[in-house]
């Protein structure tokens, strides 16, 4: 799957959050969502998106696509 075709409804920048707030941040914008409609979130850490992807299993949401570009993550996760 590429960025392009990944059009998230919401976007949060958790970049320079420390934990557990990115955890708490994605759960506040996830509960804002319908099913089906996906979260763009940017972050620095890589720790943070390993959290955030076992959060994501955990919780039931799907991770659609990861990208590093110049030292910054985003994680497209969708609500299923």
């Amino acid at each position: 799957m590429k960025a392009n075709t990944v059009e998230p409804k919401f976007e949060i920048n958790i970049a320079n959050l420390s934990r557990p707030t990115p955890k708490i941040a994605v759960t506040q914008s996830m509960n804002t969502l319908l099913s089906g409609d996906i979260l763009k979130v940017s972050a620095c850490s890589n720790e943070t998106v390993r959290m955030l992807i076992v959060f994501c299993q955990q919780a039931g949401y799907s991770l659609l696509l990861k990208l590093k570009i110049n030292n910054l993550n985003t994680l497209f996760i969708r609500k299923n």
